[in-house]
């Protein structure tokens, strides 16, 4: 699904052409519209995307298939992923613990999105894509998918995110921020102290506490100074 590219994205498609189902290329209302298209022309039993700056890691198909094959009642699996620069450089990596709907709505950024994939069956049950947000369509989505279905963490490496300058999280950190604000007000119902259960102080000491209890130990300190580092955790955060 392009959105009408001007680089070399069309030579790309055309020589692939032969192995792909389907594809288009042509002006559409924003990249969650776009996504929601190619769902619905999707036949697979489990569902997926990925971006065109990111990949997935050999093998990781084949992982996630088997994974779902032995727990037919999970309806979205979700993995950890390496970090690699525009060069395909490595980085780091971001390794995931289990989720809640606390974790979801208070950092914004739980999952991984190129390592996260769900069953039709949840897809469907819960609307699919918000073709309305330009940002956190992924996250809204989790979301609705966690509250009326199973989620679970694989650990397991499946996909590589690709950070560069003119990538769209470097880009739109407000949009980001203006998308989260509008999915709080619309799942978080409780008000006052309990909204407390959604902020970044309450949900950091959790966080280090799941990733500890995985033998993470390191990879849980260095993770939270990181965060604690953060401009956004002492300077009128807004979660």
């Amino acid at each position: 699904m392009d959105g009408g590219s001007t680089d070399r994205s069309l030579e790309i498609i055309s020589k692939y052409a032969d192995r792909l189902d389907f594809w288009v290329s042509g002006p559409d209302d924003g990249q969650a519209d776009a996504i929601a298209k190619g769902f619905q022309r999707c036949n697979g039993e489990i569902l997926a995307w990925l971006n065109s700056d990111d990949v997935y890691l050999p093998g990781a198909i084949t992982s996630v298939v088997e994974a779902f094959r032995k727990d037919g009642q999970t309806d979205l699996i979700y993995g950890d992923v390496q970090i690699i620069d525009e060069d395909g450089n490595h980085l780091g990596q971001r390794r995931l613990t289990p989720m809640d709907r606390y974790d979801f709505l208070g950092s914004g950024d739980c999952l991984a999105q190129p390592a996260t994939f769900w069953t039709r069956r949840i897809y469907d049950q819960v609307g699919g894509i918000d073709a309305g947000f330009y940002f956190q369509m992924d996250l809204d989505f989790y979301i609705r998918a966690a509250d009326a279905g199973r989620i679970k963490h694989v650990r397991d490496y499946f996909a590589k995110i690709r950070m560069h300058p003119e990538g769209k999280m470097a880009k739109a950190d407000e949009i980001r921020k203006s998308d989260l604000e509008l999915i709080r007000e619309r799942y978080i119902h409780e008000r006052g102290l309990g909204r407390l259960r959604y902020s970044k102080k309450f949900l950091l000491p959790r966080m280090f506490l799941r990733h500890a209890l995985q033998g993470e130990l390191f990879y849980a300190m260095n993770k939270t100074w990181r965060r604690i580092l953060d401009r956004d955790l002492f300077r009128g955060s807004r979660s």
